[in-house]
């Protein structure tokens, strides 16, 4: 992949590539601005997987917010629970500084 564009349509999480081909990832659950965000996730491409839960708590405090990512339900991954919740210990800082970057004004 060489760039991707992350969209939210309807609750629906997708990502586009930069060939055109859309990947579903998830469908927000909650939405409760600005402080609560949940949504079902599918840490795969593979459909056939369960999806996890992640939910993003975010709280003004001096100088900022404080963002509280919570990525829960890997016991429904089976054998590869442990694999792909071992992905996500980079995989979330690395998705959260892009969203830093994308909102810092």
């Amino acid at each position: 992949m060489t760039s991707a564009h992350r969209t939210c349509i309807d609750g629906r999480l997708e990502e586009r590539w930069a060939d055109g081909t859309a990947h579903h990832w998830g469908r927000i659950t909650v939405w409760d601005p600005p402080s609560r965000l949940a949504f079902w996730w599918r840490p795969t491409l593979d459909t056939t997987r369960e999806p996890t839960q992640v939910e993003v708590e975010l709280t003004a405090v001096d100088g900022g917010t404080r963002v509280v990512l919570t990525h829960t339900g890997w016991e429904a991954l089976g054998a590869h629970a442990a694999a792909s919740r071992a992905g996500y210990v980079d995989g979330w800082p690395a998705v959260l500084d892009r969203f830093v970057e994308a909102t810092a004004t």
